[in-house]
């Protein structure tokens, strides 16, 4: 609850990506927390459960559209051949 208080944490995202780094480097993206962190969150803020239900729906998604992100592989130049230079 510090963090909710003294750092403005107003999103689960942000608190779970920003503030406690477990979207980063929690084994399931703090995933397994999502739901009572929203809680806690959602019982600081004043949201209703609609709007705590909401809030992990958006991380879920959040943390899906994040890992299936795949940069693009630069093109590799053709390359000739010694027998064709």
């Amino acid at each position: 609850e510090y963090t909710i208080r003294n750092e403005m944490v107003m999103t689960l995202e942000d608190f779970l990506e920003r503030r406690s780094r477990l979207m980063l480097y929690g084994l399931d993206n703090g995933l397994s927390a999502a739901e009572a962190i929203a809680q806690t969150l959602g019982h600081a803020l004043g949201w209703t459960e609609s709007e705590v239900a909401d809030s992990v729906a958006r991380y879920r998604a959040h943390v899906r559209e994040v890992n299936g992100f795949a940069p693009e592989a630069p093109e590799q130049p053709e390359t000739v051949s010694a027998a064709h230079a």
